[in-house]
């Protein structure tokens, strides 16, 4: 009996996987890696004209939309199951 409803819970997650939900997945990674590296790939000015030190970093506007995209895909990935 719980075999039966384990292979009808598998095979119901597998009518769900579609191509929509694996570019979901792929995006939802590629943002958790992007979010990770933004810092290394981003240099810090070197001279410093007319701001503070205390002002917002170079890196803050590309974290900001990878967490945006990581919402996005995140909603992508729950609504994916019922796009045909």
């Amino acid at each position: 009996m719980a075999e039966s409803s384990e292979r009808t819970r598998l095979q119901s997650w597998k009518d769900g996987m579609n191509f929509n939900t694996v570019v979901a997945a792929i995006l939802i990674v590629f943002s958790i890696v992007a979010f990770i590296l933004i810092p290394y790939q981003i240099e810090k000015p070197k001279l410093f004209i007319g701001r503070l030190l205390s002002t917002l970093t170079p890196s803050l506007f590309p974290r900001l939309s990878i967490i945006a995209l990581f919402i996005l895909s995140v909603f992508y990935l729950i609504k994916s199951p019922r796009i045909a």
